[in-house]
């Protein structure tokens, strides 16, 4: 498997550095497609839409309603809309269009219609108002400075034989009232673009005067066919557009279209990571380069560049620094700086250092002597030395139509200039240091700070509000802000941190707690103990939880973690299964985390599912991958993965992706949610939930991460800027050992966090110790078997045979060859001299851990046992022999004392009363009966000790008296009838 990964990261890495040709895809706009006619008449009025393509009409148009949604055409043309039947106003006023009405809060963008409109005589109306796309363009008082309509164009026809004077015909709407519109134009036969129009403010909205020669709208401007088809009116429809183009048809018209995207030119991105590599740009000044680490410089800097051969390419920073730049010149060029001239673009760096001058320079900078480009979320700290110079600035010298904004500077100078550029020119959010400047120093257009300001978390609060995409500014404790988030300096004892932690968990029932406890070796509270399984049995019987099913599935892995058979919990005289219960949580109905916790609560204990489960753990398994996302990682509720989900899911999986013929894609599914987590890790180490770093998202990652062996320490897949997710859990530790913080910036320990950040901790040094994979959520088979009578305080009477039921000599060979054979357990392995009836066990008997050997078995067997096939996933099986070992490279952790926390419970005369009547009525229902060939069936009565698996050998094997009545042979295992159950008995 190691190879797989290993092999993995190398193909990721070889597509990293390969040239990359990018094509910019236009997205789709947001709504429901239009793809049919069909489509388009069942539209809502309220909804958001889109045209996939052109949608030809085929009969008569029947006017929509009025349209308060938003319609983008896309580029796209309704074509043949003749519309035939209109809409009634209420008042008695016909309206023909596509919609009857664009209302307050309607837009239509991006649309051709072509169509016709004949408005016959009409008896019954008062007035008439048409166009292609509404009868109407309204909106209300508040909404006048809505933009209604944008990009879009008629052409066809619009006729009436109506006599009514009132009628407002027009080729897009017939009244257009109140709004903004631009860049229309309307090609129909016969009307203006718009019939009547009032409080509009419309921009670039033509009508071709060749076709209607009557008086223009306000706003409306007159062009004539020629003029609409020369490249002049194409022109002015591109202005300001953006995602859309004006094409000429093949009318001659303009028509839309999605802007054509091309392929971009083919960018090649140079990592630079060494001084060799940083002074080689000046044989590329157009290249693509980012810096992967600091670069300390070694040697004096020789400028890259002259007048006539700027630096017209991109170099990110990416956050680091240039340092000890030094920039001692003699010569004769008149521009200094790390370029000469720069025309591209300087982003997200540092640079550190200084720059002395003893030539004649007219501008010197430290990044470039004149910048005709952008720099952007940089800083510069140094000394600039010029003897002479006419312009200069620790950013750049003279600044020609160039950009800086959101950088700071921070240096003295032996003479007179300005602290960032020269010449003032176009900046912003520029800052420096006015305690370090000195007095000859003038602003030009920079804001002066305080030292004490600049290396405040304000300031970088500031830094961020106006970086944009670039990087995250960080406060560099004791320094000026940084974009690299500071390497963690663990400064606390991790030995310490957990013990002190522990020593709060002693008495709390918490589930989590007590599963973090046991793997810690510390769960040694009687009172813990019974408290947890007394709110197990409460939480089953009533239910009583917003969140029942992962508060169950939690609390059946704290079962198992203090050795308690969640399937059978004894409690005041009862037995509860809570197994059985889980297995009634129809999982199709869950959310992806109780998928999650329902694998983890199998898994704790090595549980079978129950035989009425509603789903098996392969269907379960089936589920959870089926919410893996496109990015790898899984989600809570979102489209795209998250850590935590994700951190979850993994730990879930991990027991399944050790087994033995693991399936493919559930290997595969782990493998994109580790590279998932690998990517997702920020700067400085950190995990983040949102937008924010905290301790929660790592101390997950670790777990997870333990689960696979892993190691968040030295794995440099989940180590950035050097420092490990490890170590950044650890920069949330409070310094005094009382727990984690959940955010840097709190001063308190958060209770969630504490607790969380521990288990991480408890599960990395435990695979640290075992050197493989650990599980802190598997504790190895959890196994107590039910008796038919609880133990009795006093001794069992004697059970006389009936007289259809003669015992038998113990050693009888002739009886043992007419003897029925008996069925006996697969794992009978109670010594010869325990296989005959022995007397009932004493309460002591009961609860004293008793050691016993177990029959090795034959490595060939343990392998057929350890994984059972379920469908196409391969999952551990759940109830191997006692000697078997589960064929996955994890380590599980197993506790001693099963259940004796509770057989301790005392009983009452009226509870050994009932035991006794119910002894009685299994003994009469199970009494021999003759068969067919007059041979009696006998029943027998079998004491076995059965001990509980444990894994440890410091750990001791609890044994449980087990009394079976009424014996009958099923396949798979042994079986009893106790109270019209069956109970399966291994």
């Amino acid at each position: 498997m190691k190879q797989k990964i290993a092999l993995l990261l190398v193909v990721v890495l070889m597509l990293s550095i390969l040239p990359i040709q990018t094509v910019s895809v236009s997205a789709a706009p947001a709504g429901i497609a239009i793809n049919t006619e069909e489509d388009l008449r069942n539209m809502s009025m309220k909804g958001s839409y889109y045209l996939a393509n052109d949608i030809e009409i085929t009969k008569g148009w029947t006017t929509l309603g009025s349209f308060s949604g938003n319609l983008d055409g896309n580029g796209y043309v309704i074509k043949n809309l003749n519309i035939t039947t209109p809409q009634d106003d209420g008042y008695g006023v016909k309206l023909y269009g596509l919609f009857r009405e664009i209302g307050s809060g309607g837009k239509v963008v991006n649309l051709g219609i072509e169509g016709s409109i004949h408005v016959p005589e009409l008896k019954d109306a008062v007035g008439v108002s048409a166009g292609l796309l509404a009868g109407i363009i309204s909106n209300d008082y508040y909404g006048n400075g809505e933009e209604r309509i944008k990009n879009c164009y008629v052409k066809g026809e619009i006729t009436s034989a109506a006599t009514m004077k009132q009628q407002s015909l027009g080729g897009l709407a017939g009244i257009y009232d109140k709004g903004i519109g631009r860049y229309c134009y309307s090609a129909v036969k016969g009307v203006d673009i718009f019939g009547n129009s009032t409080i509009v403010n419309l921009k670039h909205f033509y009508t071709n005067t060749s076709l209607y020669e009557g008086e223009l709208q306000k706003d409306t401007i007159g062009k004539t066919t020629k003029e609409m088809q020369s490249e002049q009116f194409l022109a002015v429809l591109n202005q300001d557009q953006t995602g859309i183009v004006w094409i000429k048809g093949e009318d001659g018209y303009p028509k839309l279209t999605m802007k054509q995207e091309t392929p971009e030119e083919e960018v090649t991105t140079q990592y630079i990571s060494t001084e060799e590599e940083l002074r080689a740009i000046k044989n590329d000044m157009g290249g693509h380069y980012v810096l992967t680490n600091h670069i300390e410089l070694t040697k004096n800097w020789d400028v890259i560049g002259n007048k006539d051969l700027p630096f017209t390419g991109v170099l990110d920073g990416n956050g680091y620094e240039i340092r000890n730049f030094k920039l001692k010149y003699t010569g004769k060029e008149f521009l200094v700086g790390m370029f000469a001239v720069s025309s591209g673009t300087i982003k997200n760096i540092g640079i550190k250092g200084d720059v002395e001058c003893n030539a004649f320079p007219t501008d010197i900078g430290f990044l470039t002597g004149v910048n005709k480009g952008t720099i952007e979320n940089s800083y510069a700290i140094g000394t600039l030395s010029p003897s002479w110079a006419y312009r200069s600035g620790l950013l750049a010298g003279d600044n020609q139509n160039g950009k800086i904004t959101n950088c700071y500077v921070s240096g003295t100078s032996k003479r007179n200039y300005a602290v960032a550029m020269g010449n003032a020119s176009n900046g912003s959010y520029v800052y420096y240091d006015r305690n370090v400047f000195n007095k000859d120093a003038y602003e030009n257009f920079a804001t002066a700070k305080t030292t004490e300001e600049m290396q405040s978390e304000p300031f970088v609060t500031l830094l961020n509000a106006n970086r944009g995409k670039n990087k995250k500014w960080y406060q560099n404790e004791g320094g000026y802000p940084v974009l690299r988030k500071p390497k963690v300096e663990v400064t606390v004892d991790v030995d310490q941190l957990k013990d002190q932690i522990a020593d709060m968990y002693l008495d709390d029932a918490d589930p989590f707690v007590i599963i973090d406890m046991t793997a810690y070796g510390k769960v040694d509270s009687l009172t813990a103990k019974e408290q947890l399984v007394q709110n197990t049995v409460e939480l089953l019987m009533t239910k009583d939880s917003s969140n029942y099913s992962t508060d169950l599935e939690k609390h059946i892995i704290a079962l198992s973690a203090i050795g308690v058979d969640a399937a059978n919990i004894q409690y005041q005289g009862k037995w509860y299964d809570a197994i059985e219960e889980l297995g009634q949580i129809d999982m199709e109905d869950e959310l992806v985390n109780s998928l999650i916790f329902a694998l983890n609560a199998y898994e704790s204990g090595q549980y079978r599912e129950h035989e009425k489960a509603l789903q098996s753990k392969e269907e379960i398994l089936k589920l959870l991958l089926a919410e893996q996302k496109s990015d790898g990682g899984f989600s809570f509720m979102g489209r795209t993965g998250d850590v935590d989900m994700t951190a979850m899911a993994v730990h879930a999986l991990s027991t399944y992706y050790f087994a033995e013929n693991a399936d493919s894609a559930l290997v595969n599914a782990v493998e994109k949610a580790i590279n998932f987590l690998s990517t997702e890790q920020r700067e400085g180490g950190a995990y983040a939930s949102g937008d924010n770093d905290n301790s929660n998202s790592a101390s997950m990652v670790i777990v997870a991460l333990s689960a696979l062996g892993i190691d968040a320490d030295t794995d440099p897949r989940f180590c950035k800027d050097g420092t490990s997710a490890l170590e950044a859990l650890l920069a949330y530790a409070m310094s005094d050992h009382s727990g984690f913080k959940w955010k840097e910036s709190d001063t308190k320990a958060n209770a969630m966090a504490t607790e969380q950040g521990f288990r991480a901790l408890v599960a990395y040094q435990e695979m640290k110790k075992a050197k493989k994979a650990f599980n802190i959520y598997s504790f190895g088979m959890v196994r107590t078997e039910r008796p038919v009578t609880e133990p009795q305080l006093k001794p069992e009477p004697e059970v006389k045979p009936s007289p259809e039921m003669k015992p038998e000599p113990e050693d009888d060979p002739e009886q043992e060859e007419n003897q029925e054979p008996q069925v006996k357990p697969e794992t009978d392995v109670t010594p010869e001299a325990e296989k005959t009836p022995m007397p009932e066990p004493t309460p002591e008997q009961m609860v004293t851990p008793v050691p016993e050997k177990q029959p090795a078995k034959e490595e060939s067997q343990k392998k057929e046992e350890s994984t059972e096939s379920n469908g196409n996933l391969t999952v551990p099986k759940s109830e191997p022999t006692l000697t078997q070992k589960p064929v996955i490279e994890q380590v599980s952790h197993n506790t001693t004392s099963p259940n004796n926390i509770l057989s301790e419970v005392s009983e009452t005369e009226e509870e050994n009363q009932n035991r006794e009547e119910t002894i009685d009525a299994i003994s009469e229902e199970h009494t021999p009966k003759k068969d067919n060939s007059g041979n009696d069936k006998k029943a027998t009565v079998i004491r076995q000790q059965q001990s509980v698996q444990k894994k440890t050998p410091f750990s001791t094997p609890m044994k449980v008296a087990v009394t079976t009545v009424g014996v009958s042979s099923v396949s798979g295992g042994l079986y009893f009838t106790l109270r019209k159950r069956k109970i399966k008995f291994w």
